[in-house]
């Protein structure tokens, strides 16, 4: 199964722009008729030729010949040399394109829509955890042995197609951020500061949720490696290429890691702000939270025992508004490990919680009850150890115990993005009693999570299993996710957590849910604690068919269902069920030779309601002929070429249809075409 543990990794890594390009970025990054020193020094006021100016006579002239450390100059090996400067980026254009037979009424942008941009958003240079940009480059410099450091930076634009002014902003500063690296004898110290910095504390403090991807949609976004490459690593891999470990936050403000190398011990500081720190319904609201975090961090390397501990601390620091008078912040203590005892692998971690904002408070303002506890554990076996590697994970995680920067998954409604101010409908990091996929973790929830690999020659079968239950019953809403065409529906109506005919659909970058609302004859939340059974089957397959041709087929295929009490699995067609989602995900991928891949896809998803949720106000009949019935489809082709070794492009284009046979109103259809370029230099 693939499990999309990095949402946007891929603005770290890099690979290279000529720095010719790099001095005509900062001309127009800049107003280059006025006297900036920044300027002067970034662009060095170099001619197209790579001399210098003769005009030594300006301000900016004078400016250079003192300070032009890079290329020429009085002060020539006393500063950054040409030679130790190395250049590195990408330049990417996109455009989408959509025409809708039929759309929600509700649509942002207009049936008819092109944009040149990932996803829809307020504001490009926000990192409103949405997109990439349009030009990255990173500079590093080794200026002595154990010296070296590093700047990014980067260009981004919504361009959205909307009519709206504010669809045709571009600015430079989503990834502007300088880093450095100083060894010293046995002492090695790291800092990074600007935006945007990635990294992590732990898997509950700062770390990345679990999702299961389509393989045909998320492939334009693929980063670094030849196009037809990335299917045999879907083939050979068990989850997502890059590390689990990497926050889905990035920061804004800086970092500070020192290592001590004998001890094989570090310290991890981090502080500042992340994307989830603002309120999007209103930015004028509201009290920036400010975030701290702490690891110290011990690798373990004896005999039999190989991997790493951690203690961690992550805090949050705000008010509920300009005002500074009422607290809203939360903090979370943990100690993790990683390690590998012969041919198990252990890993896990522990921790509490303290929570101090008004959504914990009473009406006299007093705190109830705002501590919180998790834990999880995992053992998992290779293939040393047994013929089919296998790993089973048990979890334990109160309501109080989560945050929007870690990779539990919120159902608590006091934990909030953007602060306890914001408003639920803008709250894309709520899931209320969300039928989880195998692998995630959510807050009030124990259970456990199965997986298990085996290879038949060409073949190989994985397989997920989730089977959970709530601890306290806290709310009467239910969170599905809709799998089928989810990036383009989440394109609809992007951050608006209310969204459809009839106002159930939630949406964020790449990802689309639907809350239903369920109903019970004996009162509010008089039920038994709902139980959350989900099952994954990923069938996949590779075969060269050629002297350079290649076939991988890969299948995904799905259930997941929500009923009163803990259940080892449950039946879509059960009575009981409340609600179920049945998807199957179906790609094949064919190599013609070293440059050119075909790829098809087709995938259908199937949801179910019961008579204890919605019910249809469109037709009349009987309560189970009223029932939530949808299907969705998703037919589509693509074609990847590289033009060279770091150049390619990548063309999509699908037909997509949505409908629910009781609820009129839901539903859509129509097309949508994909085109990127990427140039890696």
């Amino acid at each position: 199964m693939i499990n999309n543990r990095k949402l946007f990794t891929s603005l770290l890594v890099s690979a290279g722009l000529s720095s010719t390009i790099a001095i005509a970025g900062g001309v127009t990054g800049g107003d280059s008729a006025s006297y900036n020193p920044h300027n002067s020094v970034r662009m060095g006021y170099m001619m197209p030729n790579g001399t210098e100016s003769k005009n030594d006579s300006t301000p900016e002239g004078n400016y250079n010949k003192k300070f032009n450390y890079v290329n020429k100059g009085e002060k020539k090996g006393k500063g950054l040399l040409g030679n130790n400067l190395e250049v590195s980026g990408v330049t990417r254009f996109i455009t989408i394109q959509r025409t809708m037979q039929q759309s929600y009424v509700d649509m942002t942008t207009s049936d008819k829509n092109i944009s040149f941009t990932d996803y829809p958003s307020a504001d490009a240079n926000s990192g409103a955890n949405a997109g990439f940009p349009l030009l990255e480059l990173n500079l590093q410099s080794q200026i002595k042995q154990d010296f070296n450091f590093n700047v990014g930076y980067s260009l981004g634009h919504n361009i959205t197609g909307d009519v709206d002014a504010s669809s045709r902003n571009i600015g430079a500063v989503q990834n502007l951020n300088f880093g450095a690296q100083l060894k010293t004898g046995l002492v090695k110290t790291s800092i990074w500061a600007g935006e945007v910095l990635w990294t992590n504390l732990s898997r509950f403090t700062m770390g990345q949720p679990e999702f299961t991807d389509n393989y045909f949609e998320r492939l334009p976004w693929d980063w670094y490696r030849t196009s037809y490459t990335r299917y045999q690593e879907y083939f050979t891999l068990s989850s997502n290429i890059g590390a689990r470990n990497l926050g889905r936050s990035p920061l804004q403000g800086g970092i500070g890691v020192v290592e001590i190398l004998p001890l094989q011990t570090s310290f991890k500081v981090i502080y500042g702000q992340t994307n989830r720190s603002i309120i999007a319904a209103d930015h004028g609201t509201g009290f920036p939270s400010y975030i701290t975090g702490y690891r110290l961090e011990k690798y373990l390397f004896e005999r039999a025992i190989r991997g790493k501990a951690g203690l961690n601390v992550y805090a949050k620091r705000a008010y509920t508004d300009v005002v500074g008078e009422i607290d809203d912040n939360n903090t979370m203590y943990t100690m993790d490990f990683d390690v590998k005892v012969k041919k198990i692998k252990f890993d896990g971690e522990i921790g509490g919680s303290v929570l101090n904002n008004p959504g914990v408070t009473n009406d006299a303002g007093d705190l109830e009850d705002n501590t919180g506890f998790g834990a999880v554990f995992k053992t998992a076996f290779d293939r040393r150890s047994v013929l089919w590697p296998f790993s089973i994970e048990f979890y334990n995680i109160s309501k109080n115990f989560g945050n929007v920067d870690g990779s539990i998954l919120n159902q608590n409604g006091s934990i909030m993005q953007g602060g306890a101010k914001n408003e639920f409908i803008y709250n894309d990091s709520y899931f209320a009693n969300v039928a989880n996929e195998a692998g995630q973790i959510t807050n009030n929830r124990r259970g456990i999570n199965l997986d298990i690999e085996a290879n038949f020659g060409d073949f190989k079968i994985q397989l997920g299993y989730s089977a959970s239950q709530e601890i306290e019953k806290l709310t009467d809403s239910l969170t599905i996710q809709h799998r089928v065409n989810a990036f383009s529906r989440s394109r609809f109506r992007p951050w608006f957590q209310a969204a459809g005919p009839y106002g159930r659909i939630k949406s964020f970058w790449y990802r689309t849910f639907e809350t239903l609302t369920l109903s019970n004859a004996d009162g509010y939340l008089q039920r038994d604690n709902l139980g959350f059974n989900a099952l994954e089957i990923g069938l996949k397959y590779k075969k060269p068919v050629g002297k350079n041709q290649e076939i991988v087929l890969l299948n995904q295929s799905t259930v997941n269902t929500i009923k009163e009490g803990f259940n080892v699995f449950s039946a879509p067609g059960d009575a009981n069920v409340l609600a179920s989602v049945l998807y199957n995900d179906f790609t094949a991928a064919f190599k013609f030779n070293k440059k050119l891949s075909l790829i098809g896809n087709f995938a259908v998803e199937s949801t179910k309601g019961s008579t204890r949720t919605n019910l249809s106000p469109d037709v009349d009949g009987k309560d189970e002929e009223r029932i939530i019935s949808q299907i969705g489809h998703m037919y589509a082709l693509g074609v990847d070429y590289d033009l060279t070794r770091k150049t390619s492009f990548h063309l999509r284009s699908k037909y997509m249809d949505h409908k629910d046979k009781n609820f009129l109103k839901d539903k859509f259809s129509g097309f949508e075409t994909t085109f990127e370029l990427k140039i890696f230099l």
